[in-house]
C-alpha cells in the first residue's frame, strides 16, 4: 500500500469521526418558539411559547423577556417551567409558556431567541422568528346600530334568599327594639315624673342641714368663710319656706324687718340679730371669731328653728283655743 492510499484512508475516517461528532453535539440543545394562534383580534390573548429540548444533564440559561416580546405585543402573564422527559432517549423537553396580547392591529414579527448551555456557553440554540396578526373587530355597516342590551336578571338562589330574609329579619327586629326602648323610657319618665316628691316639714329639713353643717367640721378645718355662708344659707332657707319670705334675696338687715310681724321680737335679738352681725363681719370685714363663737351660733341657729317650728299665728290660735276652754271649764 503507497502513503498516498494510506493518507487517503486516514483522511477519510476523519471525516467519518466528524460527520458522527457534530450531529452529537447539535443534539445536545434544540430550541424553538410556537403560538397558539397567527391571527389574533385586537384586545383578545393567545399563548406564546419558548421550548427547548435537551439531555437532562444540561443545564439550560433561557432568555429574560420583560414586558414585551417586540414594540406592541405585550406579556402580561407567565406560567412555570413545565419539563417532560422522553423514557426510551431521555430527551428532556422544557417549555415556558407566555400570555401574550395587543390594543393595536397590525403585522408583528416575534424576533429569535438565544438558549445557551450554562457549562459550556459556546452551545446554544436560536428560536425561529414568528409571525402574528392583530386585526380589529370587523363591524357591520350594512347592520342598523342597536343599543347596549340590558343585563340578564339572574333569579334569586335559596343562599341568597336566606341572606335577604336574615338581613331583613334583623333590621325589624332592631327598630322594634330601639321603638320599645324609647317608649319604654318615656313611660318610665312620666311615672317619675308623676310621683309626687317627698318633702319634709321646713324645720326638720333645717335641722338637718345644721346637723350635717356640723359634721362638716368646716370652722375646724380653716374655712371660717363658707361655714358662716352654709349656716345663714339653711336659716335663710327655713325663712323662706316657714314664712314665705323672700330671705335668699334680702340683706340680714331686710331679712330681720320682715320677721319683725311673724316672730317674736326677743327672739330675733337674742337669737337672729347676734348670728346674722357675726356672719356679716367673716364674710365682708374678714373678722376671725374665736371658736366659742362658732359653736355659739350653730346652737343659735338651732334654738331659732326649734321655736319657730309652729308659726306665732299658729302659737297665738292654740292660746286662745287653751283661754277658751279653761274658761268654759
Amino acid at each position: 500500500m503507497t502513503k498516498g492510499a494510506v493518507f487517503h484512508k486516514f483522511r477519510l475516517l476523519f471525516c467519518i469521526l466528524l460527520m458522527a461528532f457534530v450531529p452529537a453535539r447539535s443534539q445536545q440543545m434544540e430550541a424553538r418558539a410556537g403560538l397558539d394562534t397567527n391571527l389574533l383580534t385586537i384586545g383578545d390573548q393567545t399563548v406564546f411559547k419558548l421550548m427547548v429540548q435537551t439531555n437532562p444533564r444540561t443545564s439550560v440559561i433561557w432568555p429574560q423577556l420583560s414586558d414585551t416580546l417586540t414594540n406592541g405585543l405585550l406579556i402580561i402573564g407567565e406560567s412555570k417551567i413545565d419539563t417532560v422527559v422522553n423514557p426510551d432517549t431521555k430527551v428532556t423537553l422544557l417549555t415556558k409558556p407566555y400570555l401574550i396580547t395587543s390594543f393595536d392591529s397590525g403585522h408583528y414579527t416575534i424576533p429569535s431567541f438565544l438558549f445557551r448551555d450554562a457549562k459550556d456557553t459556546s452551545i446554544t440554540s436560536s428560536t425561529g422568528a414568528l409571525n402574528l396578526d392583530v386585526i380589529t373587530v370587523q363591524v357591520d355597516t350594512t347592520q342598523a346600530i342597536r343599543n347596549i342590551k340590558e343585563p340578564m336578571d339572574a333569579p334569586l338562589t335559596w343562599q341568597e334568599m336566606k341572606t335577604l330574609i336574615l338581613i331583613v329579619a334583623l333590621v325589624v327586629f332592631a327598630l322594634l327594639f330601639f321603638l320599645w326602648y324609647f317608649i319604654f323610657r318615656e313611660k318610665k319618665k312620666q311615672v317619675e315624673n308623676t310621683e309626687p316628691v317627698v318633702q319634709l316639714p321646713p324645720h326638720e329639713e333645717a335641722l338637718l342641714a345644721l346637723r350635717a353643717l356640723e359634721e362638716e367640721k368646716l370652722w375646724q378645718q380653716g374655712d371660717i368663710k363658707t361655714y358662716h355662708t352654709r349656716l345663714t344659707d339653711i336659716l335663710r332657707e327655713y325663712i323662706e319656706r316657714q314664712f314665705g319670705i323672700s330671705a335668699m334675696e334680702m340683706t340680714s338687715n331686710e331679712v330681720l324687718t320682715a320677721m319683725r310681724s311673724r316672730v317674736d321680737a326677743g327672739l330675733l335679738q337674742k337669737h337672729l340679730r347676734p348670728l346674722f352681725t357675726l356672719a356679716d363681719m367673716v364674710k365682708f370685714a374678714k373678722a376671725q371669731p374665736l371658736a366659742s363663737e362658732h359653736e355659739v351660733n350653730l346652737r343659735l341657729a338651732v334654738e331659732f328653728v326649734q321655736a319657730t317650728a309652729t308659726p306665732l299665728e299658729d302659737q297665738e290660735r292654740e292660746s286662745a283655743n287653751e283661754t277658751d276652754g279653761h274658761e268654759g271649764n
